[in-house]
C-alpha cells in the first residue's frame, strides 16, 4: 500500500483528488484532507491521526469518494472550521491485517484575513512616498518611487521594515512626472492616483478595498490581495496564452502549467506583466503564484484589476513596476529589468525537421535522402529518440563499461554494433555535417525511475546524485520525487547547485565535442510541485516552480556558449518564465491537429510576442491526434512563414 497526499495539489486548475483543500486555511473555514491509496489491502482500515496547538485529537475515519477505481481508492477528511489562528498536525495512515502504512507529518497554520482599509499615515522621504498600515504589532508598507516616466511600488512586511521615524508625515502629495503624466496622493479618503493628460489611468483607493493580507498568529504575510482600478479596453500581455489575446474579463494566472493539448486558459509560459492601450504597463517581479482578475465597470473602459500574490513571508515581498509610455517603450523597459533577449544564430531561422519517432540511425538518415531529393533547404534536424530512455546523454543500443556515477564519458567509451539502433553516430553527425543541417538533440532535467530498471549506469548516476544532494530535496532531507504523471517518481535536477551542474553537463559534454551537436531541446521543466520541497540555493518550490524552467533553459545555454561560443548555440524549450526572452527559441508545446489548436497556437504566439517573446514558434500541422489534412498543413505553414522556427513536425 502507498499514501499519496500533496497540499498544495499538482495545479491549481483542477483537482487532483489527493489535495488539501484550501492549501492555506482561513478562519471559519472548513478544511477538506484527501488522499489516494494505491494497492490498499482489503479490509483496510484508513484513518487520520491529528494534533490542535500541539494538543492530541481523536483520530479521524477517511470517507472514500468517487475518484475510486480499481488501483487507488480516493479518501477524504474534514477538519474544522476553526474560530481562531490555530497550528495543527495530522498524518495519514491505512492499516490491514498485512500492513501499516503512513504519510509522514504535515502541518498547517490557521490563517486570519485582515483588511487594511487605509494607511495609518502618507509619508514622505527624500526620493519617496511611503503608506504605511499597521496590522497587530506589525506593519505593512508601499514605498512609491518615480523615475523616468517608472513607478516602482515596493512592498514591504514585518515591524522592521518601515522606519517610521524617517518619514515625513503628508496628507496629499502631487508629483509631475512629465508634461502628460503625474502621480499624486491623498490621506483621507486614502488614494494613491496616476493620470495621463488630466485622466486618472490607475487608481488605488479604499473606493475598490485596495489591500488584503492573509496571515498567521505571528503577523506573517501568506497572500497579498491588492486591487488596482485602470483604464484600458485591452489588456495584453501575460505571457503565452492560447485563450484570448486580450484578457479583459478574465482570470489569468502566473504559474507553469504542463497541459498535454488544449491549453485554454492554461500555458506553459506565464508572466504577471500586461499594458493596455491607454500607455502604461504593469509588472509584478515575483516568481510566486499569482492570480489576475479583470473584471470590467459597468459598460465604461475602468476595469477593476484584482491580484492575489503568494509572496515571503517578512521584508521585501515583491515589487510593482508601472510603465508610463508606448506599448514599445513598455516592452524596452521590461525588458532592462527582466533580461535583453538573445539572438539565435542564423540557421536557426531555417526550416526545421522533427519527429518523436525516428528512433534508428537509419530511419534519420532517410529524412537527409528524402530533403535532398525533394530540395528542400532545412537546416536543423530534431532528434528525440535518439537516446536508451534512461539517463539521455547514452546513445540507445552503445555498449560500454559502467562507469561510477560521478564520472563523464567520452565517445571512445562507446562502442555500436552493426546491427545495433545507432550503428556510427559519428558518421550520422558528419553526414547532417556535410549537409548544412544542425543537430538537436532532445533532454529532460530528470533523473529517470524505471520500476524494475536494468539500465546500470542510470540508477549509479541516480545514487550519486542523491548522495550528494544534486536533486531538488524535500524538508525532511529526503529525495524530491516527481509527484505523478509524466516521470512520476523521478528525480529533478537541482539547477541552483553549481556542482550538480557541473557533474550533469560533464555526462553530455562528448555530444558537443565530438558530435558537432548544436543545441538541445530543453522539453519539460513543469513538473516541481511539492511546495515544502527545497533548491540547493534554500528557497521552497512555492517561490522557485515558475522559476525552475528558466534555470533549466538558462544552465543548457552557458553550456553551449561554453563550447561553441556565444550565438552559436540554441535550445528550443516549451516552459518558461518572466526573462524567458533570454534563452530562446520557446514553442507552443504539445497541440493537436486540428483547427482550433492552430487558432491557439496564433494567438499564443502573438500573446507571447506582446509580452516580450521575440522568437517562438509551434508545431507545423499540430503533434497529436489525427493526421493533419492537406488544407490545415498548409495554412499551418502559412503561419509559420512568420515566425523564427519553421518545424515540420511528425
Amino acid at each position: 500500500m502507498l499514501i499519496k497526499h500533496l497540499p498544495c495539489g499538482l495545479s491549481p486548475y483542477y483537482d487532483c483528488g489527493y489535495q488539501r483543500i484550501p492549501h492555506y486555511p482561513l478562519k471559519n473555514e472548513k478544511v477538506q484532507i484527501n488522499c489516494r491509496i494505491e494497492h490498499l489491502h482489503k479490509k483496510s482500515d484508513v484513518f487520520m491521526v491529528w494534533t490542535l496547538d500541539g494538543v492530541e485529537q481523536e483520530k479521524i475515519k477517511g470517507s472514500r469518494f468517487s475518484k475510486d477505481n480499481d488501483d487507488r481508492a480516493y479518501f477524504s477528511f474534514t477538519l474544522g472550521p476553526f474560530p481562531k489562528s490555530v497550528h495543527v498536525t495530522y498524518k495519514i495512515m491505512a492499516r490491514s491485517s498485512e500492513a501499516e502504512v503512513s504519510t509522514r507529518e504535515y502541518s498547517f497554520d490557521v490563517l486570519t484575513r485582515v483588511e487594511l482599509e487605509k494607511p495609518e499615515f502618507v509619508g514622505r522621504t527624500e526620493s519617496s512616498i511611503w503608506m504605511v498600515y499597521k496590522y497587530g504589532e506589525s506593519c505593512y508598507g508601499i514605498e512609491a518611487k518615480a523615475h523616468n516616466n517608472i513607478i516602482r511600488l515596493s512592498s514591504h512586511s514585518g515591524q522592521k521594515h518601515v522606519d517610521i521615524k524617517v518619514l515625513e508625515k503628508i496628507d496629499g502629495y502631487e508629483y509631475k512626472i512629465d508634461e502628460r503624466y503625474s502621480i499624486k496622493t491623498s490621506k483621507e479618503p486614502f488614494g494613491l492616483f496616476i493620470s495621463k493628460d488630466g485622466e486618472e489611468i490607475i487608481e488605488i483607493s479604499v473606493n475598490n478595498m485596495a489591500l488584503a493580507l492573509n496571515i498567521d498568529a505571528a503577523g506573517n504575510v501568506y497572500k497579498v490581495s491588492q486591487s488596482f482600478r485602470m483604464r484600458g479596453k485591452g489588456f495584453y500581455g501575460f505571457g503565452e496564452k492560447f485563450d484570448r489575446i486580450n484578457q479583459k474579463g478574465l482570470a489569468p494566472k502566473s504559474h507553469v502549467v504542463e497541459q498535454f493539448t488544449n491549453q485554454q486558459e492554461k500555458t506553459y509560459i506565464p508572466m504577471p506583466f500586461f499594458f493596455s492601450e491607454k500607455g502604461y504597463g504593469f509588472y509584478r517581479d515575483t516568481s510566486y503564484h499569482s492570480d489576475f482578475f479583470l473584471n470590467p465597470v459597468d459598460s465604461t473602459d475602468l476595469v477593476d484589476v484584482k491580484i492575489e500574490c503568494l509572496c515571503k513571508r517578512r521584508g521585501l515581498l515583491f515589487d510593482d513596476y508601472i510603465f508610463l509610455g508606448k506599448p514599445s517603450f513598455i516592452l524596452k523597459e521590461f525588458h532592462k529589468l527582466t533580461g535583453a533577449p538573445a539572438l539565435p544564430p542564423k540557421w536557426a531561422f531555417g526550416p526545421w525537421i522533427s519527429a518523436n519517432g525516428w528512433n534508428t540511425q537509419e530511419e534519420a538518415q532517410e529524412q537527409i535522402e528524402q530533403l535532398n531529393y525533394h530540395s528542400i533547404p532545412a537546416t536543423v534536424m530534431v532528434l528525440e529518440a535518439w537516446s536508451d530512455e534512461g539517463t539521455f546523454y547514452i546513445f540507445n543500443d552503445a555498449k560500454y563499461e559502467l562507469k561510477d556515477g560521478s564520472k563523464g564519458f567520452k565517445y571512445s567509451d562507446f562502442t555500436f554494433e552493426q546491427q545495433c539502433k545507432w550503428p556510427d553516430p559519428k558518421a550520422f553527425t558528419d553526414r547532417l555535417e556535410e549537409n548544412n543541417i544542425k543537430l538537436i538533440l532532445w533532454q529532460i532535467p530528470v533523473i529517470k525511475y524505471i520500476e524494475g530498471n536494468k539500465n546500470n549506469q542510470l540508477y549509479n548516476d541516480e545514487c550519486y546524485a542523491i548522495e550528494n544532494k544534486y536533486c531538488i530535496m524535500n524538508d525532511d532531507g529526503t529525495p524530491y520525487r516527481i509527484t505523478d504523471n509524466w516521470f512520476n517518481n523521478s528525480l529533478v535536477l537541482d539547477f541552483t547547485n553549481p556542482e550538480a551542474v557541473d557533474w550533469w553537463f560533464k555526462k553530455r559534454e562528448y555530444l558537443l565535442t565530438e558530435l558537432n551537436v548544436a543545441g538541445f531541446k530543453t522539453d519539460g521543466g513543469e513538473f516541481v510541485y511539492d511546495s515544502s520541497a527545497r533548491f540547493y540555493n534554500g528557497k521552497d518550490v512555492e517561490e522557485m516552480r515558475n522559476l525552475y524552467p528558466n534555470l533549466y533553459a538558462g544552465a543548457y545555454n552557458d553550456f553551449l556558449k561554453k563550447h561553441l561560443g556565444e550565438g552559436n548555440g540554441v535550445t528550443f524549450s516549451r516552459a518558461g518564465f518572466t526573462g524567458a526572452q533570454k534563452y530562446p527559441i520557446h514553442w507552443a508545446g504539445d497541440q493537436l491537429s486540428n483547427y482550433s489548436e492552430l487558432r491557439g497556437q496564433l494567438t499564443a504566439g502573438i500573446s507571447a510576442g506582446l509580452s516580450g517573446i521575440l522568437f517562438w514558434s509551434f508545431d507545423i500541422g499540430g503533434f497529436a491526434g489525427a493526421f493533419p489534412t492537406t488544407e490545415l498543413y498548409i495554412r499551418s505553414v502559412e503561419f509559420a512563414g512568420f515566425l523564427s522556427r519553421n518545424a515540420v513536425s511528425l
